[in-house]
């Protein structure tokens, strides 16, 4: 009788159990489902999102009366007091009789408050597009706009706003880094992207490594003399088969890249915390500098 009973309750279990298993595959399962519509929804709501952008990118390229809007910078003097740009585009439209001006002035930040505009005039080419040349101090900053002034009709756009110095200074992008190290060689990998803005002044010239081994410099290596790789040093081993400069081929970019893994004889005692600063110096004499730990 137990036996029949212990039976019974075991398959009692098994069918409890059963049957929870199956409760749990089926909320499983609903669950699942709720995943896959949520994910369609949100598939769905992502393509909405993107149609209302691409829409209201539409909306605004035909409510921009200025087009191709851009700047460069021509030159920069010697004592970068004084800064040499173009400023350039074209314009959807023009009311015949009217005057078009540039406008522009010293600006603390991106917004237009108190700014003291100064108007020029522009002349409208063929096509309606426009250029002028202007000198202005390179330690400041600049908001400009288009102002057209007729008889129907007044009206302005933005064009931008220019931290000269900013825009040159932050031009360089540096890594460098420790690739290994062996009792004799520190191994390590550097890469230099410098957008020149097109002037041969703002080009890589010279190129030294500061091992610092602890708060001193313990050594300072030359890599780059005169925009030439250094090659009389019998402290430095450049892998020439991994070095290159490839400035030729981004002169449309205006972009100079420098790559180059280089091998240092290591004499330094005790150097248990090194850290490696790149120095780099364009032609006018300006200083970049960037630190990195040795990992």
């Amino acid at each position: 009788m137990n036996k029949i009973i212990s039976k019974a309750f075991v398959g009692i279990i098994l069918i409890l159990l059963l049957i929870l298993n199956l409760v749990i595959m089926l909320r499983f399962n609903n669950v699942t489902e709720d995943i896959g519509r949520n994910y369609e929804e949100l598939n769905h709501l992502k393509r909405d999102i993107d149609n209302l952008s691409k829409d209201l990118n539409k909306l605004s390229e035909k409510q921009d009366w200025v087009n191709n809007k851009e700047y460069k910078i021509i030159e920069i003097s010697d004592d970068y007091k004084t800064v040499k740009i173009m400023i350039q585009g074209s314009l959807k439209e023009l009311d015949n009789n009217s005057d078009v001006y540039l406008l522009y002035g010293k600006a603390a930040d991106d917004s237009t408050d108190d700014i003291k505009w100064i108007k020029t005039h522009l002349s409208i080419s063929y096509g309606l597009g426009f250029s002028k040349k202007l000198d202005l101090p390179y330690q400041e900053n600049y908001k400009f706009k288009i102002l057209e002034e007729g008889s129907n009709r007044l009206r302005s756009e933005e064009l931008f706003y220019i931290s000269f110095k900013e825009d040159v200074e932050n031009r360089m992008t540096t890594h460098v880094f420790s690739n290994s190290k062996t009792k004799d060689f520190i191994t390590l990998n550097l890469n230099i992207n410098n957008d020149y803005k097109g002037l041969e002044k703002l080009k890589v010239k010279n190129i030294k490594i500061n091992i610092y081994n602890g708060k001193d410099i313990a050594k300072t290596v030359l890599i780059y003399s005169n925009g030439k790789l250094v090659e009389d040093n019998n402290e430095l081993n450049i892998n020439t088969s991994t070095a290159y400069s490839d400035s030729d081929k981004n002169k449309y970019f205006n972009i100079e890249r420098l790559n180059y893994n280089i091998k240092i004889k290591d004499d330094i005692k005790n150097d248990t915390n090194l850290k490696f600063e790149t120095e780099i110096e364009d032609y006018m004499g300006k200083k970049f500098n960037y630190k990195v730990n040795d990992d």
